[in-house]
């Protein structure tokens, strides 16, 4: 179901009563609404109190909208069945959202696209599968990835997807050597990313599948997807889209891509 907010001049999501009426609804998108004249951003507390009264909710986009700055007060638990979350052109939702919302389950997929990724407590936001695309480079994509439980990342069209972001994967950075980031990742697709090289791409994927086969040696990617890896799992897909790459590249690609697959 689609939700477009409310047109009056005060929005708000007392949308509870026929939200009420909804127990079964599992999929939910709200958005397209923006501030204009005297009208105020949406409630985030007002919505989250609405969505409390979906228990089977499990796919939630939210998109386009523009929410007031008042951060709730209380702590709101969504469905535990929750397990896809969108969000898209929000200048100031992600942080109010995530800020005030008890997550019963880990979620699986996280899409996030043209928003304001700072100031999320990140290291309270578990998820298996993270997209990222057009995020603004004035953002530290690198908070994320550091508290990140992810095994696949999906990465578009990011300008702060650059080297000292992918040696992160690998633990050092330009200045010092810190812990390795994205300890789980087992995928990482790449498209639309002008600002790394392949070079330090093929550094970082080479030493973490060296790191982990001298910790524990496998067969097959089934062995890697059941093994707990102190340091790091080796990234076990890789693929590079909208890019310009040299014959050596692509022959890597296809080289180490493939040593995961053998039978």
């Amino acid at each position: 179901m689609s939700c477009p907010p409310s047109s009056e001049s005060s929005p708000t999501f007392a949308y509870d009563l026929w939200l009420s009426r909804l127990p079964n609804l599992t999929t939910l998108t709200i958005a397209h609404y923006r501030v204009g004249g005297r009208n105020k951003g949406i409630s985030m507390a007002g919505m989250l109190r609405a969505l409390q009264a979906l228990p089977y909710l499990a796919h939630l986009a939210i998109k386009n909208v523009d929410f007031d700055d008042e951060s709730p007060s209380h702590l709101y638990t969504l469905s535990p069945h929750l397990w896809r979350l969108e969000f898209d052109d929000l200048a100031n939702g992600m942080h109010l959202f995530f800020g005030a919302v008890a997550l019963q389950e880990g979620i699986e997929t996280l899409d996030i696209g043209r928003c304001n990724v700072a100031d999320v407590d990140w290291e309270n936001v578990s998820c298996t599968e993270l997209t990222l695309e057009k995020i603004d480079g004035r953002y530290d994509l690198g908070q994320i990835l550091r508290n990140s439980n992810i095994s696949a990342l999906y990465i578009c069209d990011c300008p702060s997807f650059d080297d000292n972001l992918v040696y992160s994967l690998m633990g050092s950075t330009a200045p010092s050597p810190r812990a390795v980031s994205a300890t789980f990742l087992r995928v990482l697709h790449v498209t639309q990313c002008d600002n790394f090289s392949v070079g330090a791409l093929k550094e970082m994927c080479e030493w973490r599948a060296r790191c982990a086969w001298e910790e524990a040696p496998w067969q097959s990617v089934n062995d890697i997807a059941s093994t707990v890896f102190e340091v790091c799992t080796p990234i076990t897909s890789v693929q590079i889209y909208d890019k310009d790459l040299t014959f050596e590249d692509e022959e890597w690609l296809d080289s180490y891509n493939s040593r995961f697959f053998r039978s």
